[in-house]
């Protein structure tokens, strides 16, 4: 019972974790940005 209990609220406050807008990964770049970024590289800017 006791287990079943701390299992529901672990869930619950990882689902509030989650939900609060915390981003684990940056966005995407835009095509325009990732071509960019690719052209600036092969031209031997590393940054």
């Amino acid at each position: 019972m006791l287990s079943a209990a701390l299992l529901l609220f672990a869930n619950s406050l990882l689902l509030t974790l989650r939900l609060s807008g915390g981003d684990s990964f940056p966005r995407p770049l835009r095509p325009e940005e990732e071509r960019n970024c690719l052209e600036r590289a092969a031209a031997g800017d590393l940054a």
